[in-house]
């Protein structure tokens, strides 16, 4: 297999929103505290996503180093395909079968790897490719990487939910679309969630564009949104139960 090495420019990250939110007492703790449950309990992705265009595999060079792009969910894919847009289709492959093909990548000069690289962000969790000859390794990194976003994810909800108490529903808004574009793109509650605020702003466009995402969740979310509260319900339960905020999760951060 060769290996296409692709200069891609991400575009300029979005404006951060700046709600203030409620503090969680020890990021640090949390995530170290989040990816040694992980790895203590032998969890693992089953399956990583990966570009292609063509017969080769999408990378970018950055000081000398030569970075695939890997990915933990076909959603973060198909984002960073949109968004740079790069490589023409998705590939995947069991992640018992990453150090037989890292073996491969290094022979076609892969020095380095990006994990779940949001393509708005210039900065990106980059780790060396002997790393992926590693099972236990890798894991350590996609842990670690899951416990981060995990608690982005509880911080941006926890604005979320301030700025609807408030009526604030357009800086609400904003918060879940920082989720979407830099956190977690992967989950239909929260692209449910987003449109049910839009209705609420009579924000057809941004309606539109989440429905459109939740067709790539299959029929149980094909359907057009309605406000209603079996839905939100639903949409609630779901996005919070997504960052262990459900009401039977353990309290944490």
């Amino acid at each position: 297999m060769s290996l296409l090495r692709l200069d891609l420019d991400a575009p300029k990250p979005d404006p951060a929103p700046a709600p203030q939110t409620r503090p969680h007492s020890d990021k640090v703790a949390f995530v170290t505290q989040r990816t040694q449950a992980a790895l203590a309990s032998g969890e693992a992705p089953e399956w990583l996503f990966l570009l292609q265009d063509g017969p080769g595999l999408v990378s970018f060079r950055h000081e000398q180093k030569n970075i695939l792009l890997l990915f933990t969910s076909p959603s973060a894919a198909m984002d960073y395909m949109r968004a740079v847009p790069a490589g023409s289709s998705l590939g995947q492959f069991a992640f018992k079968n990453l150090p037989a093909l890292a073996r491969d990548w290094d022979s076609f000069g892969v020095t380095h790897f990006a994990l779940n690289k949001c393509p708005r962000c210039p900065e990106g969790l980059v780790g060396a490719a002997k790393v992926l000859l590693s099972e236990e390794h890798f894991r350590a990194i996609w842990a670690s990487d899951r416990a981060s976003r995990e608690l982005h994810g509880r911080i941006l909800i926890d604005a979320f939910q301030q700025h609807i108490e408030r009526k604030e529903r357009q800086e609400a808004k904003a918060a879940l679309e920082h989720i979407r574009d830099h956190i977690n793109c992967g989950i239909p509650h929260l692209h449910q969630m987003i449109g049910l605020t839009a209705i609420m702003l009579n924000d057809d466009a941004t309606k539109a564009n989440a429905e459109q995402r939740l067709k790539e969740f299959g029929p149980a979310f094909s359907a057009p949104l309605e406000f209603t509260p079996e839905v939100l319900a639903t949409a609630t339960l779901g996005l919070l139960m997504n960052f262990g905020m459900g009401p039977n999760a353990a309290a944490a951060g």
